[in-house]
């Protein structure tokens, strides 16, 4: 695995290191310099719950498909960046399908969950289980591989906030029991050992 933590939390970083890996990966950058674009311009006034720019997280992943996963495919890779586009901002699936074509928008679809703006933990409880078993059941290796990438990513920052994440013991029961019962699953028809570093991270939690 990529030594990740080096320049986890640095934005110029991540978004320059994408930026590399695609040059090197792909001989049009085009499409992924557009979805750069729009999922800078729809997370610009989202925060994670560390404080970081939302965007960070969909750039990583996008990172992490092409340096960990060796992800050839251009279109997996731009609908990781755009993955919580539809579900978290106010860009529609027609908007991605316009700017990006329908296999991206249909990539896009198949790991947005539909909720509302005011979810609370226990309705996350409930909606994200059925997400999980229906993309365990039903998805696409391009689906799954693009869903490891966002959990590895959020899992890392289990990691890197440990005392943040240990402060809410509701939720982190639930991602708990989401790793057990889905991410470890998901990881493992991944491939590239995947499902390794999800355990590793989940026994600091144990």
């Amino acid at each position: 695995m990529h030594e990740w933590k080096t320049d986890y939390r640095n934005l110029d970083a991540q978004r320059e290191a994408l930026q590399r890996l695609a040059l090197e990966y792909f001989s049009d950058l085009g499409m992924i310099e557009k979805a750069l674009e729009l999922a800078e311009r729809a997370h610009a006034t989202q925060k994670r719950d560390d404080g970081d720019p939302y965007v960070i997280h969909p750039i990583r992943a996008a990172r992490f498909l092409m340096e960990e996963m060796d992800e050839h495919n251009s279109d997996v890779v731009v609908a990781a960046l755009l993955h919580d586009v539809v579900e978290d901002t106010t860009v529609t699936l027609e908007e991605v399908r316009d700017q990006f074509g329908g296999t991206v928008a249909a990539l896009v679809d198949s790991v947005t969950r539909p909720r509302a703006a005011t979810e609370i933990e226990e309705e996350k409880r409930t909606s994200k289980p059925l997400m999980y078993q229906h993309t365990i059941e039903h998805g696409s290796q391009e689906t799954i591989r693009i869903k490891a990438a966002d959990i590895v990513d959020n899992m890392r920052s289990w990691e890197v906030f440990e005392e943040l994440i240990r402060s809410n013991p509701v939720r982190l029961h639930r991602w708990k029991d989401e790793a057990k019962n889905y991410y470890f699953v998901i990881g493992a028809r991944a491939g590239h050992g995947i499902d390794v570093e999800m355990r590793r991270i989940a026994t600091i939690f144990e």
